[in-house]
C-alpha cells in the first residue's frame, strides 16, 4: 500500500488532485484515482496512468521522486 509522503500535501480543485513536494515535481491525481498524470522532474513530457502503484514504479525507474511511499 502507498501513502502520500510526510511533507507533501494535497489541493483539490476542480475535481483534480494536486500534490506539491517539498521541492515541485509534477503529479496530478483526480479526487476518484482513476487517472494520474505524472511528470518526472518536471519535464514536460508526460504518461497517464490509472493506478498510483503503476505512477510510482514509473517516478522510480525514470530517476524522479515519487510523491508515494510503501507503507
Amino acid at each position: 500500500m502507498l501513502k502520500l509522503k510526510e511533507g507533501w500535501r494535497s489541493v483539490t480543485e476542480g475535481g483534480v488532485m494536486y500534490l506539491y513536494p517539498p521541492v515541485p515535481i509534477n503529479v496530478d491525481t483526480p479526487d476518484d484515482e482513476k487517472e494520474i498524470v505524472a511528470r518526472p522532474d518536471g519535464s514536460s513530457d508526460f504518461h497517464v496512468f490509472n493506478d498510483i502503484n503503476e505512477a510510482h514504479a514509473y517516478l522510480i525507474e525514470s530517476g524522479s521522486e515519487s510523491p508515494w511511499e510503501e507503507v
